[in-house]
């Protein structure tokens, strides 16, 4: 079937005539991802500028494909171009996280990759639409594509929920005896409940590009969001540790007792230490 063409001086065409269902879902992913990129910042109380920018500029690009400017799609495609990169960046906490499943922050950034996925498809078929003057119309790729993201958005919840709850139990069953290492994944300590000998120390390694903060004490139990700072008596002074994708050494763990550690960046990411 023909298309219908524009007529390159059609100024008095309305806004209504120049959108079609394509347009409300590009609209859409640009702002279900915005909301999904401020989440993180939202979650952890305090700014987290990466994801904080990408959410400015599909709000931005959001606002200009509302306008009347017929090339307002191009800025679209380029911000959702640019999110999806940044998604699938290898070595980056994205990719990473996406390619291990399970819990919240899993659920969110695939949701707001697919978002970003979508966009790009969808900007990109409405801009080829724009530069051959079309009408603007649906296209069999932009529902299969909603079809798709529907589906994997169910996966994803899914996936997330059983996964957050399989691992939980599983870390916290994981007491393991004499081990002087803990590892730093996205948000947990793996294990999290570790046992040392007096005068070991600890070597806390990050496998992954995301920055955590330790600290002296624990997370609330009945308030996963509320920190609680601590000094305890034979516990090595752990002062606002770094690591992004390194590893320090923590100790030595003198006096035998319980211990409690915390990264201050992720809410419910705590470390037990038992000395014997």
């Amino acid at each position: 079937m023909a298309t219908t063409q524009m007529s390159p001086n059609a100024v008095g065409t309305s806004t209504a005539k120049r959108r079609s269902s394509l347009d409300y879902v590009l609209f859409a992913a640009l702002i279900v991802g915005a909301i999904l990129n401020i989440l993180p910042s939202l979650l952890n109380g305090r700014l987290i500028p990466p994801p904080m920018i990408m959410a400015v500029a599909a709000l931005i690009a959001a606002a200009v494909l509302a306008t009347p400017w017929r090339w307002g799609v191009s800025i679209a495609f380029i911000v959702s171009l640019i999110t999806s990169a940044v998604d699938l960046a290898p070595g980056q906490f994205p990719l990473y996280t996406l390619l291990h499943p399970g819990g919240t922050t899993f659920t969110v950034i695939l949701l707001e990759t697919l978002c970003a996925l979508l966009g790009l498809v969808a900007s990109a078929v409405k801009l080829t639409q724009v530069a051959r003057r079309e009408t603007p119309h649906s296209t069999t790729l932009s529902t299969a594509s909603l079809t798709l993201v529907a589906g994997i958005a169910l996966g994803a919840f899914l996936i997330g929920t059983f996964g957050q709850s399989s691992g939980t139990s599983g870390n916290a069953a994981s007491v393991t005896s004499g081990t002087e290492v803990v590892h730093l994944t996205s948000d947990k300590f793996a294990p999290n409940i570790i046992a040392l000998h007096t005068g070991e120390t600890l070597t806390v390694i990050d496998d992954v590009p995301v920055p955590h903060i330790l600290v002296n004490g624990s997370w609330s139990a009945s308030n996963p969001n509320q920190a609680q700072p601590a000094t305890e008596a034979g516990a090595p002074v752990i002062n606002n540790v770094e690591l992004n994708n390194n590893t320090k050494v923590v100790g030595p763990f003198a006096t035998a007792g319980t211990y409690h550690i915390y990264c201050s960046v992720h809410p419910g990411m705590n470390l037990t230490v038992i000395v014997a």
